[in-house]
């Protein structure tokens, strides 16, 4: 051979510069994707939730407000929770969603029902145990239980 290049050898040479181009920018936007979810992942973070007034022998609702960073701007959320005193742990207070697992629909608390009070999802007769339990209807799962602590005389929730 006298050392020229081919056209098929020039067309393999450029496919495989692309390619390896090609690879090499993927492989580089995955990562800045990947490293920028860990670095600015949601936090799980303490949330002021009341002071200690708004807990007591029966469940009562209490409206939270939340500030979640939405891409560019920063969103208020409101949930509605559920909170009563743990006789067994009363730095720990018991805080369910109001969330009902089968359509998001808010549940109500209705002490007169069941034993011990049950919630009921008004939208499609779903009910709860006072443990947050499903005891009858479409709920496919228990309330969400939201861990809770009593600082200073203040209620503090984790909401992920």
């Amino acid at each position: 051979m006298d050392g020229k290049v081919t056209r098929r050898q020039a067309m393999v040479r450029l496919a495989r510069i692309l390619g390896g181009a090609w690879a090499a920018a993927f492989a580089a936007l995955s990562s800045t994707f990947l490293l920028s979810t860990i670095r600015f992942g949601k936090k799980d973070e303490k949330t002021l939730l009341g002071d200690l007034s708004i807990s007591g022998p029966e469940f009562k609702a209490v409206p939270l407000r939340i500030s979640v960073d939405d891409g560019w701007y920063e969103q208020v959320e409101e949930k509605l929770l559920f909170i009563k005193e743990d006789q067994a742990d009363p730095e720990n207070p018991i805080v369910f969603s109001a969330t009902c697992s089968h359509l998001g629909c808010n549940v109500e608390w209705d002490e007169t029902a069941g034993d011990d009070g049950e919630f009921v999802c008004p939208c499609h007769a779903g009910r709860f145990g006072s443990d947050g339990q499903v005891l009858g209807g479409p709920p496919p799962n228990a309330l969400q239980r939201i861990p809770a602590s009593i600082e200073d005389g203040n209620v503090y929730v984790r909401i992920a």
